[in-house]
């Protein structure tokens, strides 16, 4: 179990390669029969299917967009739409086999479908005068919702079906998980790859074409030309005729339920089945010899009928094996079986040559054969699931009726199906006139003589039978000893007396002393099903008939001609079939209400989901009728046909829904605005459907290993997917204009009034419930009964102007937490700084942890969001109870299972208000959480460039100190060698040194400082301090002086809006204010719908029968009584935690005021200290140098020439110090002004915006 059967024949093949070395000579072998050779040949031919789709779909996309460059694009989706979906099963671990292949057949023209909206979209708005990306932006912002809901429709057609158990789900699951999985990379790549290359490879239509468009010109522009114009011709003509079908559009709607009644009569009409009769590569002939008939008789027969086949066209070989029953491969002497393989399908492609037809021929030259009982007949479609094609069934004997009775019955009811149109083949093998010999045991002599039952049982069986003894090993080999009489002593009936046994006192007593033998008659082998005696029944469908007439047509016959006592039980594939039930009956139901709860929740409406899934019949109808038309049966491969036209209706439907929405929210009637959606998406609409038709073509056109599977699907998608098409086009603008106009607003017609009866009583009381509960429900949709405070921005004192400068008044605004505010810091023009800058932005932890609060926040809103929508749950159980005799009277110790598979849908009707305002605040937290992002990206940004600045302001430091140092030398050595000279003091001398090692400690003091800055920087930067280093200024830098950004004369008024601080508590404080309104809803009563529908049974096997069904639906109302005053201490917390959000958004807007006019005030203040500073340093260089010229002429003493070195380097540094506190002054102010004051393109474009959560 669970092996692969290719890697099994494969390696099978293998080994009897390598054992093939060591046979002797002249022995070799020979492959007569493989199976997988026909699962081999099949996938081979899906893959030529899916390389003939692939191709067919190239030509459609050319056809239409007759560009290179517009069709490589929707090309570009089959590729990565296959690899990803490869990967995706591979992660599964599926298989490559027929099912997961055809998926990807049909995958081939959906995965193009969504690329070629993109670019037809594109293609249309660059035709209106917009550029290549200017077109893509607006294209997508148009089709982007259309996408994802096909996407979700698909998924939420395929996914649900890959949950059915059993064989059928089998069937559904690598499809339909295929299907999916290609789908949603599909979509993916819509939304992504596609827009980029229309981007960057669709040019202008005025643009000159290249080399490669103008080959295709002129090859192809004679049929491109006419097309274009009959297209034309045709789409206005659609537009009339759509205005027409809208005008009578209660004669549509008449039509409409036409068609769909006609869809319920053509799906009784059409026969059933399971899974198509293939040509498998093989057939099986066999034959049943008279009862009693020795083995050499039969393989003569059996050679006989080898003969015969070899000698007709397309068979191969044939393989035989005399003395082996078709009834379950058992041994019996009088029957034998012969395989014979068929030639390749390559080789057999005229009708003539089929299996089917070569079985037919095989009959009729084996009618010759009088000695047996022969019939071919097809293998089982499914390996694994019976012996042979058709059906089979059981007759049971449950009256101990006898095997004669039972023969009898058998035998009646295949002689009735003879005369029964529709059954073919029908035959058993079962038979009671085998000759038998019965021994009889005289017990009571038996007792006398002192024999054991067991001895004589035993003695019996050794001669007569065998008896396994023991092995031995002989010339390397295991040999069994089997005990056995030798063929003379056991060939005639009074050979059994001669035997003898042993009695108790271990004499020998001959058999006939006690052993009477009779002739008789009876079966050859005593078969028993579900306990009971039974004789099977194969048979198959007459030509033109399904298997499920032909099932239908044999219970009838057994259910009219079995007696009392007797009844019959399907068996192998036919039970399977049964077992499973219709699937459809309960898969297509859920899928549609799956679509349909999925586009509710997208679209928040009933009604556009309505419009889109009425469709759903007309594929539905013609897919039936194809296959109608074709002659087959409705199969499972049929169902999983029809299952994918249900997507792929609704997704043709939602490109016209979807538009006409749009242009209905422009301000358009609705008339006009499907009119208008349907012109515009009639050349999408055409492309993406003749893309997947003609995709689905070479399935209907298929041949060879598995053609029958691949046609049975093949036919329902490509006639439904015509039919939807036509019908859609026309019938999607008359369901959308129809409920558009009604609105849900008209009440239905009265129904008859019975007075006097409980009846109408209840129903009265349900209408008016029914009624006041959709009211409530509206009104709870449109926030009419909302409680709690509605959110209004406090105001605030603000200032008419700067107090430090004459600029223009302020203004109240919303936070614009999101506004781009550029890369401020490079108006300060150091490249070093934009490196660290950009360094922090890319690596600092706390920024990264901001982001993912910001995660947190936004998945938390969805959360919130969530609630506003119903809750689906699939909720499968199983319980076994035993029951107390004390519990339930009437059943004592009773123990039973319960299989559950319900599906439990709840929803919260928002009467009050309580899910809106809990998503409300939810969402101005993730705007807060947004802001404060902001607010640790531009504190991030500012401490860079004030850490940045203070460390090169030291470096100047350094640099002054450092050129001090070396004048402090020159000091010493001159004050020394006066000092030698006898013209100094050495007091002079110490003074000298003094100054020097003081200098000397002032640079190591600047040097630690330094340190720590980079160190600061480094962590800021989100790198190790141990190995960052950031290089000092050198010696052309030491007069570092750069000059701060002047500040202009009018900053914005806009602060308000430009702080993220101000923004993240204005954000808290409407989250407080939403809290109240939870808090609030708190004292209403909650109601809420819930709903339940599913399966309910004690027995697995029948759960999912449409008698196990059940369902439940009701609303039910919560009123809080008394909650311990709980409720009321929520609703005063919640208002004092909003009146303490107002306090700090309103101190938190005091603090911006403040720190902006500090700012500005130390920007004033510096700059006329700069220039005093600047003064003063020319000064005290002079007098340093006057100093040192005063004392090498001896006129003063060496302590002026201390002072005045020192007031000079004091001065240098302050001078630098001060060059640094601008730069830092600045970037405060630009941090007080929330990240600048250059009002660019981008801020002025985005007025009034609010962040998004």
């Amino acid at each position: 179990p669970g092996a692969n059967a290719l890697e099994l024949s494969a390696s099978v093949r293998r080994t009897m390669e390598e054992l093939k070395k060591n046979f002797p000579d002249g022995v070799d072998y020979s492959v007569v029969y493989d199976p997988t050779v026909f699962v081999r040949h099949s996938i081979e031919a899906v893959v030529h299917t899916l390389v003939e789709a692939t191709l067919l779909v190239v030509i459609v996309v050319l056809i239409f967009l007759q560009t290179w460059r517009a069709s490589i694009i929707p090309l570009a989706a089959v590729p990565v739409s296959l690899i990803g979906t490869f990967a995706v099963m591979l992660a599964f671990g599926f298989s490559i086999n027929n099912l997961s292949l055809f998926g990807l057949v049909l995958a081939i023209g959906i995965v193009v479908d969504d690329a070629i909206v993109v670019v037809e979209n594109v293609e249309r708005n660059i035709a209106l005068g917009l550029s290549p990306v200017d077109a893509a932006k607006r294209a997508m912002s148009e089709v982007t919702s259309p996408i994802i809901a096909t996407a979700l429709v698909l998924c939420a057609v395929f996914v649900p079906t890959a949950f059915i158990s059993g064989l059928t789900g089998q069937f559904y699951k690598q499809f339909a998980i295929t299907i999916a999985i290609s789908t949603v990379i599909s979509a993916f790549n819509s939304l992504t790859l596609s827009p980029a290359l229309c981007a960057v490879l669709l040019k202008e239509h005025s643009a000159p074409k290249d080399w490669f468009a103008r080959v295709m010109e002129k090859s192809l522009g004679w049929f491109f030309h006419p097309f274009n114009r009959v297209f034309a011709w045709a789409g206005n003509k659609y537009s009339t005729g759509v205005g027409s079908v809208l005008r009578k559009s209660a004669v549509a709607l008449i039509v409409y339920g036409g068609l769909v009644l006609l869809t319920g009569w053509s799906f009784n009409k059409v026969p059933t089945g399971f899974v198509p009769t293939q040509d498998k590569q093989y057939l099986v002939a066999f034959a049943q010899l008279p009862d009693g008939a020795s083995l050499d008789r039969t393989e003569a027969v059996i050679r006989r009928m080898s003969d015969i086949g070899l000698k007709l066209p397309g068979v191969q070989s044939a393989v035989a094996f005399p003395g082996l029953s078709i009834s379950g491969f058992s041994v019996a002497p009088n029957a034998g079986i012969v395989f014979f393989c068929l030639d390749p399908f390559e080789d057999r492609k005229t009708p003539k040559l089929s299996g089917p037809a070569i079985a037919g021929e095989l009959n009729q030259q084996f009618a010759s054969i009088q000695d047996a009982f022969v019939l071919t007949v097809p293998p089982p479609p499914v390996m694994g699931l019976g012996t042979i094609g058709g059906f089979k069934l059981f007759v049971e004997d449950r009256a101990d009726l006898g095997y004669d009775a039972l023969y009898q019955n058998i035998q009646s009811i295949i002689g009735k199906s003879y005369q029964t149109p529709g059954l073919a083949g029908t035959f058993s093998t079962f038979t009671v006139n085998v000759p038998q010999l019965d021994a009889d045991i005289d017990r009571v002599k038996a007792k006398q003589q002192g024999v054991p039952l067991q001895n004589l049982f035993e003695t019996m069986q050794i001669y007569l039978g065998s008896l396994y003894v023991n092995d031995f090993n002989r010339f390397g080999r295991t040999y069994q000893v089997i005990a056995q009489a030798d063929a003379q002593f056991r060939d005639r009936a009074e050979d059994i007396t001669r035997l003898k046994t042993r009695n108790a006192k271990g004499q020998m007593v001959p058999l006939g002393t006690l052993v009477k033998v009779t002739e008789a008659h009876g079966p050859d082998r005593a078969m028993r099903y579900n306990g009971y005696p039974a004789a099977e029944i194969n048979g198959g469908p007459a030509p033109g008939f399904s298997s499920g007439q032909a099932e239908a047509l044999i219970a009838k016959l057994a259910n009219e001609n079995l007696p009392k006592g007797a009844a019959f039980e399907w068996t192998e594939l036919t039970y399977q079939r049964i077992l499973a039930g219709n699937t459809a009956v309960y898969v297509y139901p859920l899928c549609i209400l799956l679509v349909f709860l999925v586009l509710a929740a997208q679209y928040e409406s009933f009604r556009l989901p309505l419009a889109i899934i009425l469709i759903v019949p007309m594929c539905l109808l013609f897919a039936i009728t194809g296959v109608w038309l074709k002659g087959s049966d409705n199969n499972i491969f049929t169902q999983i046909g029809l299952i994918v036209l249900v997507g792929l209706a609704c997704k043709n439907a939602i490109l016209i829904v979807e538009f006409a929405k749009h242009k209905q929210d422009e301000g358009k009637s609705p008339v006009e605005a499907a009119i208008e959606a349907s012109r515009l998406r009639l050349r999408p609409i055409l492309m993406t459907s003749i893309a997947f038709i003609a995709g689905v073509f070479p399935l209907v056109k298929s041949h060879g290993a598995g053609a029958e599977m691949r046609q049975a699907m093949g036919v329902a998608v490509f006639a439904g997917m015509i039919g939807v098409t036509l019908f859609g086009l026309f019938l999607t603008p008359v369901f959308y204009v129809t409920l558009m106009k009604l609105g849900w607003k008209k009440k239905p017609a009265p129904g008859p009034a019975l007075k006097g009866t409980a009846l109408g009583s209840a129903g009265a009381t349900a209408g008016v419930a029914a009624a006041a509960l959709l009211i409530t429900v509206a009104s709870a949709k449109a926030g009419l009964l909302t409680v709690g405070p509605d959110y209004r921005q406090p105001t605030n004192s603000v200032p008419a102007n700067y107090k430090a400068v004459e600029l223009g008044a302020w203004k109240e605004g919303r936070p614009l937490d999101n506004v781009p505010k550029g890369n401020w810091w490079e108006i300060f023009g150091d490249a070093g700084l934009n490196e660290q800058e950009a360094q922090a932005v890319r690596a600092n932890q706390e920024l990264k942890a901001a982001v993912a609060r910001v995660d947190q926040a936004r998945a938390t809103a969805r959360v919130a969001r969530s609630e506003m929508l119903p809750s689906l749950n699939l909720d499968p159980g199983f319980n076994r109870q035993r029951y107390s005799p004390n519990q339930v009277p009437g059943f004592g110790g009773l123990t039973a299972n319960t299989f559950r598979a319900p599906l439990d849908l709840s929803y919260e009707v928002d009467l009050w208000g309580r899910v809106r305002r809990s998503f409300q605040s939810a969402r101005a937290d993730a705007q807060a959480s947004l802001a404060a992002f902001y607010n640790v990206l531009l504190t991030l940004q500012a401490d860079v460039a004030q850490n940045y600045f203070a460390l090169r302001a030291l470096d100047a430091e350094i640099a002054t100190v450092t050129g001090t140092l070396d004048l402090r030398k020159e000091q010493v050595r001159l004050v020394r060698s006066r000092f030698e000279g006898g013209i100094g003091s050495e007091l002079d001398v110490a003074r000298a040194e003094t100054e020097l090692a003081t200098t000397e400690a002032e640079a190591a003091s600047l040097a630690q400082r330094r340190n720590e800055l980079e160190n600061a920087i480094a962590i800021l930067a989100g790198a190790n301090p141990a190995v960052f280093k950031l290089a000092a200024l050198d010696d052309a830098n030491t007069k570092w002086n750069p000059q701060p950004p002047v500040v202009p004369a009018g900053l914005p008024a806009d602060l308000l809006e430009r702080r993220p601080d101000v923004a993240e508590a204005e954000r808290q404080l409407a989250s407080a204010n939403a809290r109240i309104g939870v808090a609030k809803a708190a004292f209403f009563p909650v109601l809420t719908l819930t709903g339940s529908g599913g399966f309910v049974s004690g027995d697995i096997d029948t759960l999912f029968k449409w008698d196990s069904r059940t369902w439940s639906i009701g609303p039910s109302l919560s009123l809080p009584i008394f909650a311990g005053g709980r409720n009321r201490a929520n609703y005063k917390r919640s208002q004092a935690a909003f009146e303490e959000a107002a306090a700090r958004y309103r101190q938190q807007v005091l603090v911006a005021f403040g720190e902006v006019e500090n700012s500005l005030s130390g920007i004033r203040h510096l700059i006329d200290q700069a220039a005093a500073q600047q003064r003063a340093v020319a000064n005290a260089r002079r007098a340093a140098e006057l100093a040192t010229d005063r004392y090498r002429s001896g006129i003063v003493s060496y302590l002026e020439v201390v002072d005045a070195s020192r007031d000079a380097l004091q001065a240098e540094r302050a001078n630098a110090q001060l060059a640094g506190q601008r730069l830092i002054t600045a970037v405060q102010l630009i941090k007080a002004l929330g990240g600048g004051w250059e009002n660019d393109a981008r801020q002025a474009s985005l007025p009034g915006a609010k962040s998004k959560w």
